[in-house]
């Protein structure tokens, strides 16, 4: 970053023509160095030392460097009129001046705006060539666009050819918009930048100046950062002359250019850190290197440096210094040295309060640095509260600092304060903010700005102070500082006394005072009809920030001075009136101050007169306080009376308060009178008191009297019996005095005519005066606070617009002391009829879905189709009232909307600039059309919870409960994965791997509360399901370990509780049994009230009868509700959203798991999607019960959540930092982008010995150094909720070529070391030694050596290598040495070419599911993955027919790229049913597929779960290397069968293994089985538990299922697991079935084009299907369509489907079918939704279609005759035969139809080829037409509409039917179509013909 130095200086070099410059100039030490330690001596023995290395400039020079000066001007359109002329006219002046200074300065001046252009060459500025310069400047004009890349770049060039070596070069870049020409991505804009200037021979410094709300600040900044120069935002064009004249100021003040130091460390100490204000530094031989940049007259740098020094007790050097930097006066390089001396003594002590100023001062800088820092943070992702509090942090503990007095940390002070209000302030744009912000932390932390209106800006520019104003610099401009100062004049003579002066004028009036507020209304309604209505109204009242100086402080502090004080009371003063003094003199103003003292006991006594405050006010109080005699008895209301006549006596303009301190009791007989007095004396002064009482002793206090005075004057009481509870109330009163804007605030309301107020709430209101006017007082407002006042008014009938409230506000404004006034405001009603307001109701509802439409193609970036939506709604509202106010202002904002998204697209395409963003401009639309209409209550609260009709049965247990050990937690582990970051923009992905503990096997207690439907409307068989079904899980829980408390709730239109058991055990379950096998149906279902009720049973809100329950809710670890149902809602609420959002707002803030239970799936009305939200939306499970086997299956599975679920509702926050974004977070979780960039994922239940690894892909900006990247934090859920603690994911970034030669030294090193294990191996350990050195020598050798990863790779070859010297340094080898060297050999090599793959091919795991766009441009886009092609055997068939079939054709594109990594998990069996034949059948198959994919070129992993009486993870999910290769063989050959065949648990698991695979990847499940299950039912759950882990946007699981064996395996279940899932089966009863198997599964993984193509026929609503033939996949078959599930279609296949259906009640022209196609496309790996394909047939009536038939064949008999006249010679005779055919033709009745028609132009052809000569040709021809003629006519218009068949790409337009849009069964479209030419026929058949 380049200057802040003032104008003054610039003033000073200015002068540079009487200066003087040689380029022979005498040598002058520029530059003084220091380094100090933090303490003058240390204690002997291991220290940590903190120093500080300080450089500075001369204050004055003898000299000034020359300026080499580019200005780069932005003259694009935005740049006309008033900003353009203002350059013109900077830019003048800058020939001028430098042109009159001296003759070695240098400027050039480039322009840009759609390109750039060089408008003058860089040359010296001499006087002959100013007027040319000038009028060159002058001419230019402001149009075209803003190729600013183009500008910065040709004036970066033109420097390059300057006077490199002999001059301070500079580019000045001006702009006032974004880049929409040349390279527009800042990132890459940014980059190419910082290349440019890397290549320069020597320094060029860039500095940016930003003009308007509209350019990206965030560019500026980076361009200046890499440019080594300043930002400069023009918020107002008086900033130019400014900060123009900063920035030239700066670079004519350069000292010394390019300093850079090395700092090494000595005698074994070691550097832990260097801050220098996020200045460039790197690791280096020996130390640490430091870019500091250039350095400007009177400037310092203050590097703080942290180090440990060793054991020891001699004072020596621990740190060397070394620097160079080129002098600015003569261009030559110099030198400096210095080192650091730590004394040490041994019986020595560090004396804390001896330190160092400097360095503390230094340390303050890193505090409110890194302040700044995460405040910009949180400000980033909109987290303002956490911005403020991050600096009022920073600010605290500066506060503390030793060093607060000195002049920079008070500066400190006093900006962080100012970035504080500036976070608060939301009148600021975030352009203006960031851009202050930014120009202070570079003040604090770079020890330069741009901004020298800061405090800590002034504070480093002591001699520009003065000069920093506008008016300064506009007299800069204009030219007086650069003359020669005139010779000073002589004397005056001595004048005459002066006559006396006038009496002063009366003062002015006052001007009328901003009001610090201001205010509108919310209304519930904007729209009123024309009759009497109640509504209520808001009046929002914001108020201003507070003002840049808060005011002044008059404070007189009473104290009590009594006989009821104590030692502690008096402690607790003493705090309180150093807090007082402390805040009193950390106000701006604090010499305006004023401070008194008043005591009472025995008396009231004045102590201290008010007087203003100074440095000893703090001293004289200490001094009154400690001579104080406490006797007597107190009256504080009389000491508060005396501090108030002194404050009313106070005519400055103060904040007035009093802080009254009491800890005896006013005595009964004065208490009136002295509250009296107290209250007189503060409300009778022209300014508000605020009076604080501050209690001591609660019971000896009058409390009440103390409170209504304290409120009555806007304050409040403060209770404090301790000096801690004083400190934390202080700060509450030190916010009032700071933050109170307003007080005695009154708002009077008016009414409009006929409107009555009926209720205010949010102030005290008075009674209505004589005018029906009402006062509302209000108490203090806050500046930056939000006040709301509430109006429930009655409005009269009537129509039009009529007054409903007027209020005027009034109050005492505290930083002007005096009234102010704001008002009226005024809130109309719109007043419509019933058929209006109707109208506009109608119009929102019509346009709701066209505008939702138009947001969301906006958000898939669809512009045109959204423009096409608009103009639908604007259609729309066009054909309704058109003088409807209302209606034509929703008209004119839809007319906006479209005209700002066609600006955006011809932005897009480049012709023109989008000047607002239309997807701002349509959510504002859809905001208003919401706040138009009444607000609707869309979700209803949450039922009361209902009276209990029949108390409950209650179970109380013998034993105690007993409370659980403490759980362990979840374990979290951010790990990226690749070290290599560089400075270049990329992507990396973060790791996040979240680990359960493993089972402990102790018993989990849990609550269920079962929740019975017992409405009229269940059928006998499903209700006695039901209660069978809850008797079987209650026996279930019974049995199981851990306590299980249960409540059962049955509902109905009641909700009755029947049981409530603390611990269901095997004695009180039958009594639990017995009450729910005697319970009957009856009474409506009320749903909502039933849910509501049980869900908040559940979630432990303990009432009524559960109180026996209270305990052991409080020690349970899981809370469930079964919920039993099976009818549809007939009571209450029958809406299934609502129930839904009802319920879920009960459950909120419990974790309650909803399990349902839905009885006769079949035969049930309910909303099944309602019970698969709650199902979601809990993490529970449901179950359909028809049947007792699947009563069977729930009872199995449902109790057993308890024992396996470890954790529930992890909730996790992803928030990027710094310069990264997050591109994709990818897990097995529900993910959400929120806003501010922040993704939320959601997780469900969590089960024991569990690993989830979520992958985060971040998009890293350009950047350099140690950044923080990523915060992870979150909660879950185990016993209570648990915290997530916040993880960081922190790298450190290197230059692109250092990560290049990174990539090099791995490469060149592994190989190397690869070498040297191989020589070792052959038995040649001195070969190996020397093949070692070499890969030392080629790190040693490298440009990048002091890289820190080249030297952790360089320190481990030094550590094999004395390794192997150790092993090899005898004549006789040790073997064991030898063998230890060796692994670690193979080791390294391997780390080291892991390290690089993670560089070069890091896991990016973003996914992207949609449909691709279209674009009109390019039609490619349509283009689908696979081809889908649907035509009909037919175009036409007759009305009688009553089948048809067609063709539907699917065709596979080639295989273009490599396919994507593909992912295994092998699930074998190992039951005891396993052989050993058929144990080693399936290992062979697995070994075999894991080989075969470790040998493709696709990138696979492979896990291994097996089952049996323990199904367990044999392997984690492993990338397929040699190595793991030969590990699964060896855990393969581990498995042993023993137990029962528990297929279901497996497949869970191997489902489980491939769900938690993230990013593009394929995903399959191999299922190796040779038993069956050793439980009934399994099938269905294993399919339900296969589709729920198959759902989600990722690519599909596939299961594919192998019979190993003949009789064993269970056929059926494998063959529907396999079709549920896309998979195959396989049958595998010997080796001789291995290899074919094991081929088509690999081939099916990586050679598969598209997965699960699912085929919807829907036939018309009079058609149905007959057959389809030659599908090969899994069909079904429904009342509305079939659907045929396809499992692969692989790469270049082509497949025919053969379709049959009914037509009989078909007639004429219509569409009989349409086919919806979706698939996975597994290159692409995207998930595709074709577009509906039809089919069209034309059926036409019997006679027409016996008339074609009879027309054809007459021609084609009439043809054939005449070939036979030909033939004999007789061309006439032919001639008259085809003439009657023609005649034929026309006695037709169908002269309209196409084929007749047809048929007639055919003949017509033949006659004209008859009068041509006769040739062979013509018999051909003849013969061609006789046979077509006797085709079938329907073949005819099949062919004649060849061209019209139907394929994926469906359009409704007329270019599908032909090239202009024309019918093609006109007579003009068919004849082109047919075909004329057969080809030539045999020469036998000419022969034939002319015999």
């Amino acid at each position: 970053m380049l200057p802040k130095i003032g104008l003054l200086v610039w003033v000073g070099f200015c002068c540079l023509g009487f200066l003087g410059y040689s380029e022979s100039q005498a040598r002058v030490d520029l530059l003084t160095c220091s380094i100090r330690p933090e303490f003058e001596k240390y204690p002997c023995g291991k220290q940590r030392v903190t120093g500080v290395f300080s450089v500075e400039a001369p204050i004055e020079l003898v000299g000034a460097a020359p300026l080499s000066l580019t200005s780069v001007m932005d003259i694009s359109g935005s740049m006309s009129g008033e900003k353009l002329e203002l350059l013109q006219k900077t830019n003048q002046f800058l020939v001028d001046k430098l042109g009159e200074t001296n003759d070695f300065n240098y400027l050039g001046l480039v322009t840009y705006s759609s390109s750039a252009l060089e408008r003058i060459p860089l040359r010296k500025v001499v006087k002959s060539g100013i007027s040319t310069s000038k009028r060159i400047i002058g001419a230019t004009r402001a149009q075209g666009g803003t190729d600013l890349s183009g500008g910065l770049f040709r004036g970066i060039e033109q420097q390059e050819r300057g006077p490199v070596g002999k001059a301070v070069q500079a580019v000045f870049l001006f702009t006032d918009g974004v880049q929409n020409r040349g390279i527009t991505d800042p990132v890459e804009l940014v980059a190419e930048l910082r290349k440019m200037l890397d290549d320069t021979t020597s320094p060029i410094a860039v500095y940016t100046f930003g003009f308007g709300e509209t350019l990206d600040r965030d560019l500026l900044l980076d361009i200046a950062d890499a440019g080594q120069g300043l930002s400069y935002l023009i918020s107002k064009e008086e900033d130019v002359p400014v900060k123009f004249g900063d920035a030239l100021g700066g670079l004519l003040s350069t000292v010394a250019i390019d300093l850079e130091f090395v700092f090494k460390p000595l005698n074994g100490a070691e550097i832990v850190e260097i801050t220098a204000g996020g200045r460039p530094q790197k690791n280096v031989t020996g130390g640490i290197h430091l870019d500091v940049g250039d350095l400007f007259i009177e400037e310092r740098r203050d590097i703080l440096i942290t180090m440990d020094i060793p054991d020891g007790c001699t004072s020596v050097p621990m740190l060397e210094i070394e620097g160079s930097f080129v002098n600015a006066l003569n261009f030559e390089k110099e030198e400096k040295k210095e080192a650091l001396l730590v004394k040490r003594e041994a019986k020595v002590k560090i004396d804390e309060e001896a330190f160092d100023p400097v360095v503390e001062t230094t340390k303050v800088r890193k505090v409110a640095g890194d302040g700044i820092d995460e405040a910009q943070d949180k400000s980033t992702v909109g987290d303002q509260d956490g911005a403020v509090t991050a600096i009022a942090t920073a600010r605290a503990e500066v506060n503390v600092s030793p060093v607060r007095e000195d002049p920079t940390v008070k500066a400190i002070l006093t900006d962080l304060q100012t970035i504080k209000g500036l976070l608060e302030d939301l009148s600021l744009s975030d352009v203006e903010r960031n851009a202050t912000i930014q120009n202070i932390e570079d003040a604090i932390v770079k020890q330069r700005t741009a901004d020298g209106t800061t405090a800590t800006g002034k504070d480093l520019i002591t001699k520009a102070k003065e000069t920093t104003s506008a008016a300064a610099a506009e007299e800069v401009l204009e030219g007086t500082r650069f003359e020669k100062p005139p010779a000073p004049p002589p004397p005056p003579p001595p004048s005459p006394p002066p006559p006396p002066p006038p009496p002063p004028p009366p003062p002015p009036p006052l001007p009328p005072v901003k009001p610090i507020f201001d205010g509108f209304y919310d209304p519930e309604v904007a729209e009123l009809s024309d009759k009497a209505a109640n509504i209520s109204l808001q009046l929002n009242l914001l108020v201003e920030p507070p003002p840049e100086v808060p005011p002044s402080v008059a404070l007189v502090f009473v104290v009590d001075s009594s006989d009821s004080m104590t030692k502690e009371s008096l402690k607790i003063v003493e705090t309180l009136s150093t807090s007082l003094m402390e805040f009193v003199f950390d106000q701006p103003g604090s010499n305006e101050s004023a401070f008194a003292m008043v005591t009472h006991g025995g008396g009231v006594n004045v102590v201290l007169e008010l007087e203003n405050f100074d440095k000893d006010s703090a001293k004289n109080m200490a001094t009154e306080l400690g001579g104080l005699k406490f006797e007597g008895k107190g009256n504080v209301l009389d000491g508060i009376a005396e501090a108030a006549e002194i404050l009313n006596k106070d005519a400055a303009a103060r904040r007035k308060a009093i802080v009254a301190v009491t800890a005896s009791k006013v005595p009964s007989k004065n208490l009136k009178k002295s509250l009296k007095a107290a209250s007189n004396a503060v409300m009778d002064g022209d300014a508000p008191i605020s009076v604080f009482p501050v209690v001591l002793d609660f019971a000896n206090v009058d409390l009440d009297e103390l409170k209504s005075l304290s409120t009555g004057t806007g304050s409040f009481p403060i209770f404090a019996e301790s000096v801690e509870e004083i400190d934390e109330s202080f700060q509450e009163m030190k916010e009032s005095f700071t933050l109170v804007g307003g007080q005695n605030v009154i708002i009077t309301v008016t009414p409009g005519k006929g409107v009555k107020v009926n209720k205010i709430s949010g102030g005290e209101a008075k009674e209505p005066n004589a005018d029906g006017a009402i006062e509302v007082l209000m108490p203090d407002v806050l500046y930056s606070d939000w006040r709301q006042l509430r109006f429930d008014v009655e409005v009269p009938p009537g129509t039009g617009n009529i007054t409903l409230l007027s209020a005027d506000l009034k109050y005492f404004d505290v930083a002007e002391f005096r009234t102010g006034e704001k008002g009226p405001m005024e809130q109309l009603g719109i007043r419509s009829t019933p058929d209006i307001l109707e109208e506009r109701k109608e119009v929102r509802t019509d346009t709701e879905g066209k505008l939702r439409e138009a947001q969301e193609l906006l958000e898939s970036e669809d512009s045109p189709a959204a423009v096409v939506a608009i103009a639908e709604a604007i259609a729309i509202v066009n054909v309704t009232i058109g003088d409807d106010p209302v209606i034509q202002q929703l008209l004119a904002e839809l007319e906006e909307v479209k005209r700002l998204l066609e600006e955006a697209i011809a932005a897009k395409k480049g012709s023109t600039a989008a000047k607002k963003n239309p997807a701002v401009a349509l959510e504002k639309v859809i905001e208003l059309q919401k706040e138009a209409a009444p607000r609707e209550i869309v979700t209803p609260p949450p039922p009361p919870p209902p009276a209990r009709l029949v108390e409950p049965v209650v179970i109380i247990p013998a034993a105690s409960v007993k409370p659980r050990p403490i759980q362990p937690k979840l374990e979290f582990e951010l790990v990226p994965d690749t070290r290599d970051l560089s400075h270049l923009e990329q992507d990396v992905s973060v790791l996040l791997k979240i680990r359960a503990p493993e089972n402990p096997g102790v018993p989990i207690d849990g609550d269920v509360v079962i929740l019975l439907d017992t409405s009229a409307g269940l059928s006998e068989k499903n209700f006695e399901l039901g209660k069978n079904l809850i008797s079987e899980l209650l026996l279930g829980l019974s049995k199981r370990k851990g306590r299980r408390g249960v409540e059962i709730l049955t509902y109905s239109e009641d909700v009755r509780s029947i049981l409530v058991d603390e611990d269901l055990s095997p004695d009180s379950v039958s009594t639990a049994i017995n009450i729910v096998q005697g319970l009957t149906t009856g009474g409506k279902s009320d749903l909502l009230k039933g849910l509501a009720e049980g869900v908040r049973t559940a979630g432990s809100e303990v009432k009524g009868t559960r109180k026996l329950l209270q305990d052991a809710v409080e020690k349970s670890h899981r809370s469930v509700l079964w919920w039993v149902v099976g009818s549809a809602p007939d009571a209450g609420e029958q809406n299934p959203e609502l129930i839904f959002n009802s319920t879920m707002a009960t459950r909120a803030g419990s974790n309650v798991t909803v399990f349902p239970f839905v009885l006769g799936v079949d035969d049930t009305e309910l909303d099944i999607t309602l019970v698969d939200a709650l199902t979601l939306e809990t993490n529970g499970v449901q179950y359909f019960i028809d049947t007792q086997e699947s009563i069977k299956l729930a009872v199995e599975e449902t109790p057993r959540w308890f024992d396996t679920t470890f954790a529930q509702n992890l909730r996790l926050v992803f928030s990027p930092k710094s310069v990264a974004s997050i591109s994709d977070v990818s897990g097995p979780m529900f993910v959400r982008k929120a806003v501010n960039g922040k993704h939320l994922m959601f997780g469900s239940d969590i089960a024991y010995g569990e690993e989830y690894t979520v992958v985060v892909t971040l998009t890293l900006r350009s950047g350099i150094g140690t950044r923080k990247f990523l915060e992870v934090a979150g909660t879950y859920d185990i016993r209570s909720q648990e915290v997530v603690e916040p993880m960081f994911f922190v790298g450190k970034r290197a230059l692109q070529r250092t990560v290049r030669e990174r990539g090099r030294i791995r490469g060149k090193t592994g190989e190397l070391m690869g070498d040297a294990r191989d020589r070792l191996v052959e038995n040649n350990p001195g070969v190996s030694v020397v093949v070692v050195a070499r890969a030392e020598a080629v790190v040693n050798v490298s440009p990048a050596k002091d890289d820190e990863v080249i030297q952790s790779i360089l320190g481990e070859i030094v550590d094999i290598k004395g390794l192997l010297e150790d092993a090899v340094e005898n004549e006789d080898s040790d073997p064991q040495k030898l063998l230890k060297v060796s692994n670690a050999m193979g080791d390294f090599k391997e780390k080291v070419a892991a390290d690089q793959k993670k560089s070069e091919d890091p896991v990016i795991a973003a996914q992207t599911v949609a449909t691709p766009e279209s674009s009109d441009e390019d039609p490619a886009v349509n283009r689908t993955r696979i081809g889908i092609t649907l035509k009909p055997e037919f175009e036409e068939y007759e009305s009688t027919d009553e089948t048809m079939r067609a063709t539907l054709v699917l065709e596979a594109p080639e295989k273009s790229a490599a396919a994507h990594p593909v992912s295994v998990t092998l699930v074998l069996d190992a039951s005891e049913g396993m052989t050993q034949e058929l144990m080693q059948l399936a290992r062979d198959v697995s070994n075999e597929l894991i080989k075969g994919l470790h040998v493709s070129d696709v990138p696979a992993s492979v896990g291994l779960v097996a089952y049996g009486g323990n199904s367990t993870v044999v392997e984690a999910m492993t990338d397929l290397t040699d190595g793991s290769v030969e590990d699964l063989a060896q855990a393969l050959a581990g498995v042993s069968p023993s137990g029962r065949s528990e297929i279901f648990d497996g497949i869970t698991l191997g489902l489980k293994q491939q769900a938690r695979v993230v990013g593009k990847q394929q995903r399959a499940v191999i299922v190796l089985s040779g038993t069956k299950p050793s439980e009934e039912g399994t099938e269905e759950v294993i399919l339900r538990e296969i589709e729920r882990f198959r759902s989600g946007p990722q690519s599909p699981i596939t299961v594919i299922s192998y019979a190993v064996g003949f009789e064993g395996p269970d056929v059926p279940l494998m063959e529907a697991m396999a079709d549920s899932a896309g998979g195959v089966i396989y049958f595998l009863e010997s080796d001789d079935d291995v290899s074919f198997t094991v081929g088509d599964t690999l081939a099916g993984l990586t050679e598969a084009a598209v997965r699960e193509l699912d085929l919807e026929f829907l036939p018309s609503s009079d058609v149905s299907l007959v057959e389809i033939e030659n599908h090969r996949g899994s069909i079904t078959k429904l009342v509305g369509g079939w659907t045929i599930k396809i499992a692969d279609v692989f790469f270049g296949e082509k497949r025919s489907l053969i379709i049959t259906l009914n037509i009989a009640s078909v007639r004429g022209a219509s569409q009989v079918m349409r086919v919806n196609a979706k698939y996975f496309d597994l290159e692409a790996f995207d998930r595709f939704v074709e577009q509906p394909i039809p089919l069209t047939v034309d059926k036409v009536a019997v006679e027409v279609m016996t008339e074609r038939n009879r027309v054809r064949t007459d021609a084609a008999d009439s043809v054939d005759s005449a070939a036979t006249h030909v033939a004999e010679d007789e061309v006439p005779e032919a001639e008259a035969v085809i003439e009657g055919a023609m005649e034929s033709v026309d006695e037709s009745p169908y002269q309209d139809d196409v084929v007749v028609s047809e048929t007639k132009d055919e003949l017509k052809g033949v006659l004209e080829m008859l009068e041509q000569p006769i040739t062979p040709q013509t018999f051909n021809r003849l013969s061609s037409l006789t046979e077509s003629l006797r085709e079938p006519a329907n073949r005819l218009i099949a062919e004649a509409m060849a061209k019209n068949t139907t394929t994926g790409d469906v359009s409704d337009g007329p270019e599908d039917s032909g090239s202009d849009g024309e019918d093609p069964k006109k007579p003009d479209a068919g004849f082109a179509a047919i075909p004329r030419l057969w080809g030539l026929v045999a020469v036998g058949c000419l022969i034939i013909m002319f015999s």
